[in-house]
């Protein structure tokens, strides 16, 4: 082994929203505005509606922050992860509205815009 081999990398080196986004719209429609859902009860939340709401959140969270290092962790075991451009998402498995939630901070995406989005039962 020579100097600075290491061998197989142990971690994944951070990524940016802009990596994560592909994956996430392919998923998750957008719409042209960058908006994910529909409008919810308020005109600045959106919703995604799911036979499983916290599901969802957690794999919707899960992609758009994937590679990202948690900054803090919230009592509920929601989360907030900064990605390497300076982005943010926001998970929390309950909100005021009792719904999961996720906050994306998107600093660099022509695609995705910044929004809160709830995850909400799918009325039959």
């Amino acid at each position: 082994m020579g100097s600075g081999d290491y061998g197989p990398r142990s971690y994944d080196p951070p990524r940016s929203f802009k990596q994560n986004e592909e994956r996430l719209i392919n998923e998750f429609k957008v719409n042209r505005r960058g908006l994910f859902g529909h409008v919810g009860e308020s005109k600045r939340v959106r919703q995604i509606d799911s036979a499983d709401p916290l599901a969802t959140a957690e794999r919707f969270a899960e992609i758009a922050g994937d590679g990202g290092r948690i900054i803090h962790v919230f009592a509920n075991g929601g989360y907030v992860k900064e990605l390497a451009d300076g982005s943010y998402v926001t998970f929390r498995p309950t909100s005021r509205s009792v719904s999961p939630a996720v906050d994306l901070r998107i600093v660099d995406s022509v695609h995705v815009a910044s929004q809160k989005i709830h995850f909400e039962e799918e009325k039959r």
